[in-house]
């Protein structure tokens, strides 16, 4: 299960559990509060959390073993002081800060850590789709095998009470990064005896604990005393429900709140005043839009036809227009954050001439029918309204199809389409999260034809090398030369890498909000 939908997050930062004056928050400058991103989370077990509503919580309650630097998204040490890598890029060997507890006091040791990951191994424990960390872990498939049902993982060996040890079946380099999901993140047995007690009353090691979780309303947290990384500078964070997110500005502006999500329809009105166009911030979302094909499809089959349509799509006019800036360009599928990502790379420039003529090579120069298959995210609408347009252009005659979610994604799967939009966004920072967007055998994607159009064979070997290759510019450079053969096919049509932008009060410096669209409270300066 991937974060397909683009989460549009409601951001904001009041000074209390209910909006305060300015005067209180000039008396409590160590208080903020954000609100969640499109509902509050329906538990707190980091083995078993789906969304990034439970993210935004976890990730300041709980710790693993590695986490991401907030501006690069590289992985940097947390709960592992360091480790070492064989040779064969097959055995991690962790070592554990010593000194780190977890909430109720008991020092977290070496046995945590396993006790962890063969929690996220059990199917009956481990249910967030972010258990994939362990694909790669020996021992994973057999506790994942209805037969074998195996009750230990295998590949995690305790070293002694400060080391542990993880064998792979296979060499993965992006290992460490998707160490960094919640998934990974450590916990204490005695905690979560009772699993459902537990994702109401977690207990991590973070630099936050829950104090209050008043359904429907706010979370609380509080500083950790004892927290191993010293005393943040944010005391309490609450986190609070707030279904309508055009409050947000309003309430800025009022003084009330110092962070706050600017929507497309007030952009033109911010940036044009002379105050909060200064606090106005762009943050990026590793993510991107784009068109899946039904390469089996007759039409849309024809790499001709898929290339007229890129070349159609004028992206920055709807970056300018129907996105209000908030995006850039997309002619691939890696966003600009990943260190695969070529800045280089334009394959598909807006050319109307050239689409006119790629579609008349593929027997169509009177101009041809085709369906784009959609949900009904509003600003997905707007922006596949925009494509309808502009490949009018060139004889390209759109029809949308929008449907519910569910009904789009049942469809989907079967690959019931022509064309599909698709909103994917980063699991963990690297590229082969999400390059199965360009080659699958299972599935919607091979129903697509994703496992059989020309290349494709190539594209399969060439991904299973990359993957194996250590972090760095040579696997970088690998996951290029797949990605530049695969768009040159067209068999995705990138449109846009998203962005959003924030209204953020000066007195809040640091990182308030991360590349991995995170808001780390113990990130956060305050003044």
């Amino acid at each position: 299960m991937k974060r397909l939908s683009f989460l549009l997050v409601a951001l904001l930062f009041i000074a209390a559990l209910a909006p305060l004056s300015v005067q209180a928050q000039a008396a409590d400058k160590s208080t903020v509060t954000s609100a969640f991103f499109e509902a509050e989370p329906q538990g707190l077990d980091p083995q078993a959390v789906q969304t990034l509503d439970e993210f935004q919580a976890v990730y300041n309650i709980y710790e693993g073993l590695v986490t991401y630097d907030p501006k690069t998204l590289e992985p940097i040490p947390l709960l592992a002081e360091k480790w070492d890598i064989s040779k064969d890029s097959l055995v991690y060997t962790f070592h554990l800060r010593k000194g780190v507890k977890f909430h109720n006091g008991r020092e977290m040791t070496a046995d945590d850590v396993k006790f962890s990951l063969e929690r996220l191994g059990n199917p009956d424990t481990g249910t967030s789709y972010t258990s994939l960390m362990l694909n790669s872990v020996k021992g994973f498939a057999e506790m994942r095998d209805k037969d074998k049902k195996a009750k230990t993982l295998d590949g995690v060996k305790v070293i002694d009470p400060q080391t542990v040890e993880i064998t792979l079946t296979a060499p993965v380099g992006s290992f460490l990064k998707q160490l960094t999901m919640p998934g990974g993140f450590i916990v204490p047995k005695e905690a979560t005896t009772d699993a459902k007690a537990f994702a109401q009353k977690p207990v991590g090691t973070g630099a936050y604990k829950l104090k209050e979780w008043v359904r429907q309303d706010h979370m609380t947290l509080e500083a950790n005393a004892d927290y191993w990384g010293g005393a943040p500078a944010v005391k309490t964070a609450t986190i609070r429900v707030i279904a309508q997110t055009s409050q947000q500005v309003i309430e800025y502006e009022g003084g009330n709140i110092d962070i706050a999500l600017a929507p497309e329809t007030e952009l033109n009105r911010l940036k044009g005043d002379a105050k909060l166009s200064k606090e106005l911030q762009s943050v990026p979302i590793q993510s991107t839009f784009f068109f899946r094909v039904n390469l089996k499809d007759p039409v849309t089959g024809k790499a001709e036809v898929r290339q007229a349509i890129a070349y159609a799509i004028d992206r920055d006019a709807i970056i300018k227009t129907v996105l209000a800036g908030q995006g850039v360009p997309a002619q691939g599928l890696f966003p600009p954050g990943f260190s695969a990502f070529d800045k280089s790379y334009n394959p598909y420039p807006h050319d109307i001439a050239k689409a006119k003529d790629l579609l008349a090579k593929a027997g169509y120069a009177n101009g041809v029918d085709v369906e784009i298959r959609t949900g009904q995210v509003e600003t997905e609408l707007r922006v596949v309204t925009a494509i309808q347009q502009q490949l009018a252009d060139v004889g390209i005659r759109i029809k949308i199809n929008s449907t519910d979610a569910s009904l789009y994604s049942k469809d989907r799967g079967e690959c019931k389409m022509q064309l599909g939009t698709i909103s994917y966004s980063q699991d963990y920072a690297d590229a082969d999260d999400f390059t199965p967007q360009l080659f699958r055998t299972s599935g919607g994607l091979m129903k697509c034809g994703y496992d059989s159009y020309p290349g494709a064979t190539d594209i399969q070997k060439a991904l299973a090398d990359a993957s194996a290759m250590p972090l760095g510019a040579d696997r970088d450079a690998a996951y290029r030369k797949i990605e530049k053969q695969a768009i040159d096919l067209a068999v995705i049509i990138p449109i846009y890498h998203g962005t959003r932008t924030v209204l953020v009060n000066p007195r809040l410096t640091g990182t308030v909000v991360d590349s991995n669209s995170i808001v780390q409270f113990k990130a956060i300066k305050v003044s």
